[in-house]
């Protein structure tokens, strides 16, 4: 069993006619875009045949309810959307896109993060269990709101921190990283 990681030629992935070969070609069945990029693979006239693909994970821009309903009018496969901060870690959060869904959350916490969302005074938001998914102000913005993420997590180079061999950069040394970042959550019960 395995898979076989299939890597774009360079600046092959800023062009979608090679994208759509390369997934039919080599069958491919997990994907990774920016919205954006996403966006213009969609756009192909032949990303239709694309249906070896199975999941699609979406990161680094807000991933809009339209896009997100343009995904499942043409393509069958699973579409997921990441969430994490620059000043955290790459994701720190994950969310099953749901078709006709009026909304994009950010979603659950992975393994090792916590998100925790904050009222004006820099508190935890009362009502919201830190399991609950929470809108990220990137997809729904809230007017007249103080709230902020808090966001807890390990981020991938702990297990390094244990191997004073590798040249770690001094942030990654550390076990726990907690910021306050800029992103404006949403909460709907």
């Amino acid at each position: 069993t395995g898979a076989t990681l299939v890597l774009a030629r360079p600046d092959g992935h800023r062009h979608t006619g090679y994208l759509v070969r390369t997934v039919v070609d080599a069958g491919i069945t997990v994907a990774h875009f920016v919205p954006s990029m996403l966006y213009a693979f969609l756009e192909h006239p032949h990303v239709a045949r694309c249906t070896s693909l199975t999941r699609v994970y979406c990161s680094g821009e807000a991933l809009t309810p339209p896009l997100q309903e343009r995904f499942f009018a043409r393509l069958g496969a699973r579409l997921y959307n990441l969430y994490g901060p620059t000043e955290t870690a790459i994701e720190v959060s994950h969310w099953a896109c749901v078709p006709g869904s009026a909304t994009v959350p950010s979603g659950y916490p992975i393994d090792n993060a916590r998100l925790t969302v904050l009222d004006e005074r820099q508190q935890p938001h009362r009502g919201l269990r830190r399991t609950e998914a929470v809108e990220g102000a990137a997809q729904q913005p809230t007017v007249n709101r103080a709230d902020h993420f808090r966001v807890r997590a390990c981020g991938g180079a702990e297990g390094a921190r244990a191997q004073p061999d590798l040249a770690v950069p001094p942030v990654a040394r550390h076990p726990r990283i907690e910021t306050r970042v800029a992103d404006h959550p949403r909460h709907e019960p």
